[in-house]
Order: C-alpha cells, then structure tokens, then sequence
C-alpha cells in the first residue's frame, strides 16, 4: 500500500524532514526531532517510505 490514507504519521515518512543519522530527523518546522516524532504538520512522502523485504524463492528442485 504505497499511497494509504490511514499512514501513521511519523518525521521517518514525512516531506517536512530530512534524515540526519539514523535516529534522528531535521524538521523544516521543529528542528532536530527523533524519527519517530509526530505532530500535526506532517505529510506523507511515499518515496521515503522504505518497503518490506519480500521472502525469497524457493529453489527449483526437478525431482519434486
């Protein structure tokens, strides 16, 4: 789900910030915040958003 309605809100996904180190954010509104910070202000940036690892393969095997 790329473009979700419901996506909580967080500085790690939001337009307003930028990664700093891997804890923290800088926000254009509030200044260094952790990533996990939220407020009112946010907004969804779904080239920030960093997808799941999808399972690998299996191997094909042809005496199964």
């Amino acid at each position: 789900m790329l473009y979700r309605k419901n996506m909580p809100p967080g500085c790690a996904t939001c337009a307003h910030a930028v990664r700093l180190t891997e804890d923290d954010m800088l926000c254009r509104k509030y200044g260094v915040v952790r990533e996990t910070y939220q407020c009112r202000r946010f907004t969804y940036d779904p080239l920030k958003r960093v997808p799941t690892r999808q399972k690998p393969v299996p191997s094909y095997r042809p005496n199964e």
